[in-house]
C-alpha cells in the first residue's frame, strides 16, 4: 500500500505534508493506533433529536442526574464501572453507519475505544472536569495518545484544566491529549463531526506535533471546511456557533483537503518546548490518589469569576460564601472604576485570597501598570493574555498551592510561563534564563 505523505521541503516551507487518501493513511498507521485510545462523553458531537425535537446526547448510564451530590472521585468510579467498550470507531460513533463509505476512520480499531458518559451540553461542573482528568491520568499509564470527544460548551474548561495539570508530565513522557467537538450534530447534513475526529486522529499520529494538549476546530472558508489544530490553553469559544478560536496565539496547523499547512505558532512551540520543564509537575500533587483529585475539585470550587460591570460589593458577598480566588474581568489592559480598586485592595488585605485580573476584551494582553485606572495593586496578579477559562483554572490552583505552601515559583511568573508556552506572549531570553536558574 502506497501512502502519499510528503514532509516539509525546500520548495514549500508552509506545507508540513500532503495526505491524498485518509483511509490509506490510517491503515498505514494501524500499529501506532493500537497504542492510542478514543473516548466519547456526549454533547453536540453525539446529539440526536428526541421526541420533542430537542437535541440530546447518545444514551449512556452515566448522566448528569446520576452524578448529583457525588464528588469527583465518586464520578471517576462511575466512569470506570460503566465504561462501554467498542471494537471500532464506527461502532463508538453509530451516527457514522449510514455514511460509513465516506468516513475514513469508521473501520479503525484503536488500543481502546469507549463511551463513559452521556453529559448534555454545558452541564458539567468542577467535579466532572476533575473526574475526567483523573480518569485520563489512569489511561495514560499505558497509552501514549488520547482523543476525547464531547460537547463544545464545556470542552475548553476541561482541555484547559488538563493542559495546566499535565503539561510538564506530557513533555517528560511524550504523550498527547486531543479534544474534539462539533459545531453541529453529526446527524445533521454538512456536520463537521466526521472531519473533526479525522483530524484529531491525525494530530495524535503526527510525530512532528509536540507532546501536549490540543483542540480541534473547523474554520469555514469559501473553499469549504479548513480544520484547525489549536493550543488548548489559548483557546476559547467566543461565539455560540460552536467554533473555537485562539485569539492571542492562533492555530498551530490547519488541514484542508489533505494538505497540512504550517502556521508560525508551529515553529514557536518547537522553540519553546524545552522550557516546559520549568513548569511544576502538578500530577504529583493532584493525581496521586482520589484524595488529590477531590482537593483539586475543592480548589476550583473556591474560584469566583467577577466582572467590573457588577457592583464591587459583590466581592464581599462571594467572600462570605467561601470564595477565596477571584478572577476579575476588567476593561482594556486591566482598568476598573475607583470602587473596584478600593474593594480589590480590601479583599487582598484579608491575607487569604488570590486575585487575578484579565480583560473583558476578546483578545489582548493585560498590563496593570499602563494606566492610572489600572488595578495595579500590591498582591494582584496580571492574567496577561489568559482567557477566562484558563484564568479560572490557574487562580484555583495557584491559591491552593499557596495555602499548602507548595507554590514553588512566583505566581506571576507561573502565569506568564503558561502564556509563553502556549504561544500567547513573548518573554525576553534573559527572563527565561532567570526562571531556569531559579527553578
Amino acid at each position: 500500500m502506497k501512502v502519499k505523505s510528503t514532509s516539509i521541503t525546500k520548495h514549500n516551507y508552509n506545507i508540513l505534508r500532503v495526505i491524498d487518501d485518509w483511509t490509506n493513511f490510517f491503515e498505514a498507521h494501524a500499529s501506532k493506533l493500537q497504542s492510542d485510545c478514543v473516548f466519547a462523553q456526549g454533547g453536540t458531537i453525539d446529539s440526536i433529536e428526541n421526541e420533542s425535537g430537542k437535541l440530546v446526547p447518545i444514551s449512556h448510564t452515566v448522566t448528569i442526574t446520576k452524578t448529583v451530590d457525588l464528588n469527583s472521585a465518586e464520578i471517576f468510579n462511575l466512569f470506570n464501572k460503566h465504561s462501554v467498550k467498542y471494537k471500532t470507531l464506527g461502532a463508538l460513533y453509530p451516527w457514522s453507519a449510514p455514511i460509513s463509505n465516506f468516513v475514513p476512520w469508521a473501520g479503525l480499531s484503536v488500543g481502546q475505544s469507549a463511551r463513559i458518559s452521556s453529559f448534555d451540553s454545558g452541564q458539567e461542573e468542577e467535579r466532572h472536569f476533575c473526574a475526567s482528568t483523573y480518569f485520563d491520568s489512569q489511561l495514560f499509564k499505558t497509552k501514549t495518545s488520547l482523543i476525547k470527544s464531547q460537547g463544545t460548551d464545556s470542552l475548553v474548561e476541561k482541555a484547559t484544566l488538563e493542559t495546566v495539570i499535565f503539561s510538564h508530565h506530557f513533555v517528560s513522557s511524550d504523550k498527547k491529549l486531543i479534544f474534539s467537538g462539533a459545531a453541529t450534530p453529526a446527524t445533521f447534513e454538512h456536520s463537521d463531526a466526521v472531519t473533526n475526529i479525522k483530524i484529531a486522529l491525525y494530530a495524535a499520529l503526527e510525530e512532528s506535533l509536540p507532546s501536549g494538549v490540543y483542540i480541534i476546530s473547523p474554520m469555514i472558508t469559501r473553499e469549504g471546511i479548513t480544520t484547525q489544530i489549536l493550543p488548548a490553553l489559548g483557546s476559547v469559544k467566543l461565539h455560540s456557533d460552536g467554533y473555537f478560536h485562539a485569539p492571542n496565539s492562533g492555530p498551530i496547523l490547519t488541514v484542508h483537503n489533505g494538505t497540512v499547512y504550517i502556521h508560525p505558532l508551529y515553529h514557536d512551540l518547537h522553540e519553546r518546548y524545552r522550557y516546559f520543564r520549568l513548569l511544576p509537575d502538578l500530577t504529583k500533587i493532584y493525581l496521586k490518589n482520589e484524595a488529590g483529585i477531590v482537593r483539586l475539585q475543592k480548589a476550583l470550587e473556591r474560584v469566583s469569576l467577577e466582572t467590573i460591570k457588577n457592583p464591587a460589593r459583590i466581592l464581599d458577598h462571594h467572600y462570605r460564601d467561601g470564595m477565596r480566588a477571584f478572577v476579575v474581568q476588567a476593561r482594556g489592559a486591566g482598568n476598573a472604576p475607583l470602587e473596584w480598586k478600593k474593594k480589590v485592595k480590601e479583599i487582598i488585605a484579608k491575607g487569604d485570597t488570590t486575585v487575578i485580573v484579565i480583560t473583558l476584551a476578546d483578545s489582548g494582553d493585560v498590563d496593570l501598570k499602563k494606566y492610572a485606572a489600572g488595578l495595579d495593586i500590591e498582591g494582584v496578579l496580571s492574567g496577561r493574555a489568559l482567557r477566562e477559562d484558563a484564568a479560572w483554572i490557574l487562580a484555583g490552583i495557584i491559591h491552593d498551592l499557596k495555602m499548602h505552601n507548595q507554590l514553588t515559583m512566583d505566581p506571576q511568573k507561573l502565569i506568564e510561563l503558561y502564556c509563553y508556552l502556549s504561544g500567547m506572549i513573548v518573554l525576553p531570553p534573559g527572563e527565561l534564563e532567570s526562571l531556569a536558574r531559579n527553578k
